[in-house]
């Protein structure tokens, strides 16, 4: 019991270090449970929280499930592999701070302030992210009404993540594309070449599979006399 108290502990500092981190905001999270091999994280009930003070709303980002599948040698090396990390996002809270600022753009990353760093080995086989909705907070207003944006973006998939920025701007890329004109003043930004979305790995299988059927039809005339081979050279 001791060890498995333990290790849900380390489970639960490692996981918020890691999204305050990446998220540059406080993190809370109600429920963790770590697998006996140690290769699967599962976070529930996860808050990332705006700044004390700076916003009347708390809420930045509201995660109902966090799912990470890792290769626990890869982060001892300090190069993380994660073979599938599933992330369920209901809510997500853009508040209008009354001086005009806007909470996620601390999500957003800075280009101007990314300076080459030593090669870190990081990998995500498979990123699998759900949106349900936007509230957006004008707190110039008082009291502030929620404004309800409605996403239902389900299991939204993207292969070969190579860069943790990358896991951010998708994200964010996903917020922003759900409002109308430019309610947040935030761009988009633009990920890694290498990063499959479910369109291009499907055009891809859909092309492989024609591929092989083609091939398969070939080999079936082939089979039926459709096709001679040529005649050896005399």
């Amino acid at each position: 019991m001791i060890g498995l108290f333990s290790r849900n502990v380390i489970g639960v500092w490692l996981t918020v270090r890691t999204l305050e981190k990446l998220t540059g905001l406080s993190v809370k999270i109600k429920a963790l449970d770590i697998k006996w091999t140690f290769t699967r994280v599962i976070a529930q009930q996860v808050t990332i929280l705006n700044p004390q003070g700076e916003y009347r709303e708390r809420r930045a980002v509201e995660i109902r499930l966090l799912d990470a599948e890792f290769e626990p040698l890869s982060l001892l090396r300090q190069e993380p592999h994660f073979k599938k990390i599933i992330i369920d996002i209901p809510t997500v809270v853009a508040v209008r701070s009354p001086g005009g600022e806007i909470n996620l753009k601390r999500l957003q990353s800075d280009e101007r302030e990314k300076k080459p760093t030593a090669s870190t080995k990081f990998k995500i086989d498979e990123f699998v992210i759900s949106l349900g909705k936007v509230l957006y907070f004008n707190e110039k207003e008082n009291p502030a009404k929620p404004v309800v944006f409605q996403v239902d973006a389900q299991n939204q998939t993207y292969r070969n993540i190579t860069d943790p920025e990358d896991v951010k701007k998708l994200v964010m890329n996903m917020i922003i594309k759900s409002l109308p004109g430019n309610l947040l003043g935030l761009s988009l930004q633009a990920v890694d070449k290498s990063v499959q979305s479910a369109s291009d790995f499907l055009k891809q299988g859909g092309k492989d599979s024609l591929d092989n059927l083609e091939k398969g039809a070939k080999r079936v005339f082939k089979l039926f006399g459709g096709e001679k081979e040529p005649a050896p050279s005399p």
